[in-house]
């Protein structure tokens, strides 16, 4: 697909670009759109086995199933390196990562946002990052500073 500034731009009025509203209206399985403190609630519930406040909002099979590995992504394509060694599952990627296991999903859509949530089952640690950028790599930069935190984490004495 080919996205430039006209594709999404429906006029710009006293400096402020209006966008057309394109494929905004995703479902459940085209992308959810949250604030970041209930997308990090969400994960908070993947982590406690699909518990949320003491309140069972998938059950742990679901999750489990969800987090089952699928298959494991091709080795050849412009983006080979950088999903090498990764698996796909139920709409996550399981991603081995030095001594602990990553479970993410990032996502994007041209209109100018971008977001991505990651699940470190072993530390017990979900962290949900959301931008206004539309750009390859946003979400590789976001993984980036997830792998600050997480070293900063799991050397915390909580």
């Amino acid at each position: 697909m080919n996205v430039d500034s006209d594709t999404w731009t429906r006029e710009i009025v006293n400096g402020r670009i209006w966008f057309r509203h394109g494929n905004a209206d995703f479902t459940g399985a085209a992308g959810v759109r949250s604030p970041t403190s209930d997308a990090a609630r969400f994960a908070m519930a993947f982590l406690n086995g699909g518990e949320l406040d003491g309140t069972q909002i998938l059950s742990p099979e679901s999750v489990s199933t969800m987090f089952t590995e699928g298959y494991i992504a091709p080795k050849g394509g412009q983006t080979a390196s950088l999903y090498k060694g990764v698996i796909h599952s139920l709409g996550w990627m399981i991603w081995p990562d030095r001594d602990r296991l990553r479970i993410m999903h990032p996502g994007s859509v041209p209109m100018g946002f971008s977001a991505t949530m990651q699940l470190y089952p072993q530390d017990n640690l979900g962290i949900v990052i959301h931008g206004n950028e539309w750009a390859y790599g946003v979400n590789f930069f976001g993984t980036s500073i997830m792998d600050s935190i997480v070293q900063l984490a799991a050397n915390m004495d909580w």
